[in-house]
This record gives structure tokens, sequence and C-alpha cells, in this order.
């Protein structure tokens, strides 16, 4: 993401609380923190301690209402879990929950997989000057961009 900082603005909106979000941004984005546009936390309780994250519902017109110069049609979330408010679910990537007990962060790729996607609607958007991100998320879901990989990863294991 650090790559493309010119064509993304990068926040955060987690469901952890405030001190286990500043740790996971900082540990996670090291130097970049800073870069940062906002990083919001859940404002809600937690019923145990857990690092897990929860469903919550994320009104996107907060972040127009603050940052005058961003609108719906322009802002992507990332999360592990739909949103539970059905007017931005269009907003949303899903991408698969990372857990380390299972999934192997060397051979993962899931961030890599999204890099590629955002960098794709970036491209797809100016291409066709489309200022709705939106209408390329529901053309081109990252489901499609991932059985395209596994399908010329497979097709290449093939031919070796």
């Amino acid at each position: 993401m650090i790559k493309y900082r010119d064509r993304f603005d990068l926040a955060i909106w987690s469901s952890l609380d405030r001190v286990k979000t500043a740790a996971f941004a900082k540990s996670f984005f090291g130097k970049h923190f800073r870069n940062l546009l906002f990083v919001k936390q859940y404002e809600g309780t937690q019923k145990e301690y857990s690092t897990e994250p929860i469903r919550i519902d994320r009104d996107l017109s907060l972040i127009t209402q603050k940052f005058s110069n961003y609108d719906l049609p322009n802002i992507v979330m990332v999360n592990v879990y739909p949103n539970l408010l059905e007017q931005h679910s269009f907003n949303y990537i899903i991408i698969p929950k990372f857990d380390p007990q299972y999934v192997n962060i060397q051979t993962d790729g899931s961030l890599d997989l999204l890099v590629k996607y955002l960098n794709g609607l970036s491209i797809l958007i100016n291409k066709q000057k489309n200022q709705d991100i939106r209408t390329a998320i529901r053309a081109k879901p990252i489901e499609n961009m991932k059985k395209r990989i596994d399908n010329l990863r497979n097709k290449m294991h093939e031919y070796l």
C-alpha cells in the first residue's frame, strides 16, 4: 500500500478498543503510521478481552462529514465481515480472516492480492473516467481475481 500511497488514502476503523487499535496500527504500519488518514476505534464495549474482530455497523457518512473531500462513491472499506448497515454494503471488500494458527503468513498472499486488486480498481476507474468505485467493485469482485490467479497457478503446475 505504501507503494501506491499517491493513489489511496489509508485509514483504520477497528472493532478493537483504543489501546489495541493503536498498538495494532503502529506495529503493522511502523513509521508509516503517521500517514494514515485516521485511526478510529470501536466505541462500544467488548464482552471479553479479545483481539477477535466483531461485526459492527460503520456509518461511512461520518467519514464524509469529517473529511469533505471524500464522498461515498470513492470510499472502500476492507473487512472480514460485511457492514451491518445495508446502505454501505457496496463500499465493502470482504477478505478472509487471518488466523496465524491456521494460515501461514509467508504463503497466504491475501494482502498482496488486496493491494493488486485495489491497484486494478484504481486503473479501471481512471481508464473509464468512472467516479463511483462501488460500480467497479460490483463489476469486478475480488473473488474473481483470486479465481483467475488460482487457475493460472494450477495451469502453471500442469505445465511444469
